[in-house]
């Protein structure tokens, strides 16, 4: 602003003067000017006036304050002329936009203008769609420094964007390869392509039913949008696929048909020559499976073809024509009191009369597989009469035919027939004494406490058992039941072998036991024990298995412990006032102990046998001496001897060992089968290893030993 002292009037000027102001723009300065400027006629400025020339000068553009105005009219009124700097000329920005064919880029040049306006987001967006560049893929960091450049008062040329890509898609069948393929491929404008267009599409063009892969369409649109231009494909036509799969053991095939996705269905033409190009013998093929595969059209795994299993041989049979006992009605005595223990009569023999007949084995009925080959049958092992016979002889005329030689008691054996001599008793008591006898024994009537029968062959008896010895070289045969009672007044049932002392009734056969029921007795079977109703509070060992509930009995044992190294079969187990009782299949810590005692034995007799071999070896002139000196032959002969004795004693090792290892071996094939119900505790041992059961089990069962636990398999019903 120049100095308010710039006056050109003075005193002694007798002519009035005025001061006008114009305005000018000054190119240089880029600034609006104020010319205050002398003139003779009164130019009334005002705050208005000054607005007004403003705007007719085109300066309104210019912000020109209000201040500033006032400042002119008080510099015109002290006559204070001059040029000043009132407002810069407004800058003011616009954009151009271009798109480059090159580099596919929408560019936004930033100018000046001479037109009031601002540069914001909204004016940029604004001028995209008045110049229809809206749809680009726009960067919004880029606009944002187009914002930030103007508002520095700076021009500038920007990369904004890009022409946006458009894509479509055109489908394609190869009939070749029965593919449909997608081409993915540039379009010039948007096909607006959904996932309805495309399933659309595929429906009028009759695609539907062809195999499309799970999710294949959305893949397929999410490419579209995403312009991964290529060809993908998308579906296929399919026939019918026929799948054979033959078992490892070529007894039996299963056909899977997978349907058919707009191709040929499954047929009857088809499904053969899928059987023919596996080699399946069509005889072996079920023609109502195939039918019904046909019809159904699919199917998985289906057996539609088995071989022909063969027929095994049968193993030489014995069929018994005797019996050893006849059973009939219960007999009433003269008071009409019916005794329903009195329901058998004991057989005997006569020299000459025919027992057993041996059924030869036979050779078997070869199968085929369904691949149409042979699957030869095994023949039946031939066996010969036992060399346990006893008492009879085959029949000179027939060679399988066994015939009595002495008359007796026949004992029925598996494979033949001992005839027995039987002794026959109407009581046992004080006035017969104890019987110790070579045979077999029939006694009617009953036996009296303290008894004791030791026989080598069977006893039979008629009667009850009341705190009696029965000892028998074979079997024990009971009508009745045994009773008997504690002699400590309480079980001692930690015995895990076959000596048992804990009652006054006592039972050891060397072949099986068989009794009515059995109470408070202790009871060592080298066979089965079969017990019709109950064993209650006893002892009992098998050295085979232990039956109960045959012929409809209740077949049920309550407390005490029953042992069997080959199985038990019974239908209930405990009672329901929770009474202890175990139950015990398998091997015994004892077998184990006398398994180990055999093998320590063994090693020491053959150790000792080396050492004499070896002696005899290296010491020749110890034998050619002995002829010279009989203190030599006295000693040789004792050598000798031991020797012998050395080498059979090895050869029954050999024996019971492997006898031992049996055991052992089949034990773990053994277990309990229950078929009604289990109480709460009752414990089991299978093998040495225990369950007690904490809850009642109802139902069919049987517990077995697996993976070193035992597992109850519940029998379906």
């Amino acid at each position: 602003m120049a100095p308010e002292d710039n006056k050109t009037s003075s005193e002694g000027d007798a002519t009035t003067k005025f001061v006008a102001v114009n305005f000018v723009y000054n190119d240089e300065s880029k600034c609006l000017m104020a010319d205050l400027h002398h003139v003779d006629k009164d130019p009334k400025l005002s705050l208005s006036n000054l607005q007004a020339l403003l705007k007719e000068k085109n300066f309104e553009s210019f912000k020109v304050s209000g201040t500033m105005l006032q400042e002119l009219l008080r510099r015109s009124s002290k006559d204070i002329i001059g040029t000043i700097n009132i407002a810069e000329k407004p800058v003011y920005y616009d954009l151009k936009f271009e798109y480059s064919e090159e580099t596919k880029a929408l560019y936004a040049t930033l100018e000046e203008t001479n037109k009031e306006q601002h540069i914001t987001m909204m004016f940029i967006q604004e001028k995209l769609r008045e110049h229809h560049y809206d749809k680009y893929m726009l960067n919004v960091k880029a606009l944002q420094a187009i914002v930030e450049q103007a508002s520095l008062k700076q021009t500038g040329r920007f990369e904004i964007g890009k022409k946006p890509e458009y894509t479509k898609v055109e489908f394609e069948f190869d009939a070749k390869t029965k593919k449909l393929i997608a081409n993915v491929i540039a379009a010039e404008k948007d096909e607006c392509i959904t996932l309805e267009v495309l399933q659309k599409y595929i429906s009028d063009n009759h695609f539907s039913n062809f195999y499309f892969k799970d999710n294949v369409l959305d893949a397929l649109l999410n490419k579209i949008q995403n312009n991964q231009r290529g060809r993908y494909e998308i579906a296929q036509r399919k026939d019918a696929e026929v799948i054979i799969k033959i078992a490892n053991d070529e007894m039996s095939a299963k056909m899977t048909v997978m349907a058919s996705f707009g191709g040929d269905g499954i047929s009857m033409e088809l499904i053969k020559k899928a059987i023919k190009n596996e080699g399946i013998e069509y005889k072996t093929c079920d023609q109502s499976v195939l039918d019904s595969i046909v019809k159904q059209q699919t199917v998985q795994d289906c057996v539609f073809a088995k071989g022909i299993k063969p027929k095994d041989g049968l193993d030489t049979t014995f069929e018994a024509l005797c019996s050893s006992t006849t059973e009939h009605a219960p007999v009433k005595d003269d008071m009409g009191k019916v005794d329903f223990l009195q329901v058998k009569d004991f057989t005997n023999v006569k020299p000459g009369e025919p027992l057993m007949r041996r059924i030869p084995a036979s050779k078997g009925v070869n199968g085929c597989d369904v691949l149409g080959r042979s699957v030869p049958a095994k023949a039946g092992v031939e066996k010969k009469f036992s060399e346990q016979c006893k008492g009879v002889e085959v029949d000179p005329n027939d060679e399988n035919l066994l015939v009595a030689v002495e008359r007796g008691y026949p004992v029925i054996l598996e494979d033949g027939v001992r005839v027995e001599d039987i002794l026959v008793f109407d009581k046992v008591d004080l006035q017969t004494g104890n019987i110790n006898y070579d045979g077999c024994v029939l006694i009617s009537g009953k036996i009296s406490p303290g008894m004791v029968i030791h026989v080598t062959g069977d006893v039979v008896i008629k009667d009850t058992i009341n705190n009696a010895t029965i000892i028998a070289g074979n079997n024990i045969i009971i009508d009745g039941g045994v009773m008997g009672s504690d002699i400590k007044g309480e079980v001692n049932d930690k015995d895990e072998g076959t000596k048992h002392n804990n009652y006054n009734a006592h039972l050891s056969a060397g072949g099986f036991i068989k009794a009515n029921f059995i109470s408070r007795a202790d009871l060592v079977a080298q066979g089965n024990i079969e017990i019709k109703e109950y064993i209650a509070h006893s002892i009992a060992f098998s050295n085979q298995k232990i039956l109960l509930g045959q012929k409809g009995g209740k077949g049920q044992v309550i407390g005490g412990k029953i042992t069997a190294k080959r199985g038990i079969v019974l239908n209930i187990a405990g009672a329901p006032a929770s009474v202890r009782t175990k139950i015990v299949v398998g091997y015994t810590p004892e077998a184990k102990k006398e398994l180990k005692e055999l093998q320590m034995e063994k090693l020491q007799k053959s150790d000792r046998l080396k050492q004499m071999l070896y002696y005899l070896e290296h010491n020749p002139e110890q034998v050619y001496a002995i002829n010279d000196n009989p203190e030599s032959l006295e000693k040789f002969k004792k050598f000798n001897t031991d020797l012998l004795a050395l080498t059979d004693r090895l050869s029954l090792l050999n024996n019971r060992l492997y006898e031992c290892k049996l055991d052992i071996l089949n034990s773990h094939q053994e277990g309990i089968e229950v078929k009604q119900q289990v109480f709460t505790n009752v414990s089991f041992d299978i093998n040495n290893t225990k369950r007690r059961i904490e809850n009642d089990i109802t139902g069919a069962g049987t517990f077995v030993f697996s993976h070193d636990e035992i597992k109850l398999i519940v029998k379906k019903s």
